[in-house]
């Protein structure tokens, strides 16, 4: 950072990255997010709960999320069971995909819940050239837009899914920021913030302080504007979205058809690959199976040698000690033992039972 871009006050400028959105590249998380997420999940349990009243209900859920449908993925899995479609602007789909998701969820149940990024489907909206405080273009409210085209739907389809068909529509809007922050997220601000000043009190400027694997970590604000994050659609988080929400049929995502030759050679890539990948995950997990027999071997030395030990302080315990007397001749102690023996014979079996427990546990883990 030049201090013509200071006000020409030689300053060092370190920011931390504040957005519910998750969307700072170079940075695994941001706060506030946290805090989001749960706010979210709370109107999709209410949706939920509305859409399941119903015979073919439909509860609608607009969420924050401009381009980036981290909020949104992020809440659908944190709400487990009571999400079916998932909508964000890195995976765009035509509305009658998103009828055809509606008919494969009613096919298994009688009502059904979508989450939908603000961002996503801006395509089948009216573009605006108005722009906010912020010099960011508005947004199409695609909420009220699919709330009135799925009703019309339902309306369509009144022979199939009946006249008690409804769709409750709900935007929490700001709420889901304007709350206090979770305990999670203070603490992780707190952080961002020692860290920030620690860095500025050393000289550093012209950086951001980001969260990387697992470490707190300087990014260059030029690196962190270079892009911007959004969700990998073959990272984890989708993944995991895609296997508790409905799956389209085939093609119906835009995908090549599986009598074609392009088809057919992607598939056979694809499945030398996972071969591949899957022959190195055994290896190491024999390894891995290798390593914990070897531990499991020091364990039992350690189980036995523990046995031996504990015998012999018991065996001491059951029988008076025995010193020499006068002249030599042996004589026997009547006194208590030493209540330091006591402890250490107590220690040595608690020892001897933590072993054998996990002795135990690998046994069964072995032979499953």
């Amino acid at each position: 950072v030049s201090t013509q871009s200071t006000g020409g006050v030689d300053i060092g400028v370190v920011g931390i990255p504040k957005t519910i959105d998750n969307d700072i590249a170079f940075n695994e998380r941001t706060f506030g997010f946290d805090t989001a997420v749960g706010e979210a999940v709370k109107a999709l349990q209410a949706a939920y709960c509305e859409a399941k009243s119903h015979m073919y209900g439909i509860g609608l859920v607009r969420l924050m999320g401009r381009h980036s449908g981290f909020i949104t993925a992020q809440a659908t899995v944190a709400a487990g069971h009571c999400v079916h479609i998932c909508l964000i602007p890195e995976h765009e789909i035509t509305l009658e995909t998103v009828f055809e998701l509606i008919e494969r969820r009613f096919e298994r149940s009688k009502y059904c819940v979508i989450a939908v990024a603000e961002g996503f489907g801006q395509a089948m909206l009216q573009q605006s050239a108005v722009r906010d405080a912020s010099g960011n273009a508005l947004l199409g409210d695609i909420g009220t837009f699919l709330r009135d085209k799925i009703s019309k739907w339902l309306k369509d389809n009144v022979n199939r899914y009946g006249t008690n068909s409804t769709l409750k529509y709900i935007d929490p809007s700001y709420i889901i920021r304007s709350c206090p922050a979770t305990s999670n997220d203070a603490a992780f601000c707190t952080q961002l913030a020692n860290h920030a000043v620690h860095e500025g009190f050393f000289g550093t400027t012209g950086v951001i302080i980001g969260y990387w694997a697992s470490s707190f970590v300087c990014v260059p604000v030029s690196l962190a504007t270079s892009q911007r994050k959004q969700v990998d659609l073959q990272g984890n988080l989708w993944r995991a979205v895609r296997e508790i929400t409905v799956s389209a049929r085939r093609n119906i995502l835009g995908a090549p058809d599986d009598s074609s030759e392009e088809t057919r050679g992607l598939e056979s890539h694809n499945a030398d690959a996972t071969i591949e990948l899957l022959s190195t995950r055994v290896h190491e997990l024999e390894h891995l199976v290798q390593a914990m027999r070897m531990r499991e071997s020091e364990k039992d030395r350690h189980i036995t040698a523990l046995r031996n030990t504990t015998s012999a302080l018991e065996e001491q315990a059951r029988f008076p000690a025995v010193h020499s007397g006068r002249n030599g001749v042996m004589s026997y102690s009547t006194s208590p033992k030493n209540a330091t023996d006591d402890e250490e014979l107590r220690m040595l079996r608690s020892l001897e039972s933590k072993y054998a427990q996990q002795k135990a546990n690998f046994d069964r883990a072995m032979a499953f």
